[in-house]
């Protein structure tokens, strides 16, 4: 009989055949991914992530947007979240990145997603 731990021990690509008990890669288990996903493929929209740059850039690099006209289909926007704005709050990035958006690419729509970081600190 295994002892629990024993899995922890075993390496990834043993256990995943089997069993299914975790991912083999990490980053696309939280629900902004999900959310991401979902809303990605209507066209003309800006998408702004409200959290650290590295959330946007692992969400954005497998798919893009999709645009009628325009380069707004290669663009992702972040507030880009640091420390600072964690412990002092974030609000104002988070209001300048959608007043940037609409007067830089006028989109139809801008979804907001909120992350970890920025769900974590309310």
């Amino acid at each position: 009989m295994l002892n629990p731990t024993d899995k922890l021990l075993e390496s990834g690509c043993d256990i995943e055949k089997k069993e299914k008990l975790c991912r083999s890669r990490g980053g696309e288990s939280c629900a902004f991914d999900g959310a991401m996903i979902v809303l990605q493929p209507i066209a003309d929209t800006a998408h702004l992530v409200h959290g650290p740059i590295a959330c946007c850039g692992n969400s954005w690099e497998g798919r893009g947007t999709l645009s009628s006209k325009g380069e707004l289909y290669k663009m992702g926007f972040t507030t880009d979240i640091d420390e600072i704005d964690i412990v002092y709050g974030s609000e104002s990035k988070l209001l300048n990145a959608i007043v940037q958006a609409c007067k830089s690419v006028h989109p139809k729509a801008i979804f907001v997603y909120s992350t970890c970081v920025s769900g974590l600190i309310g």
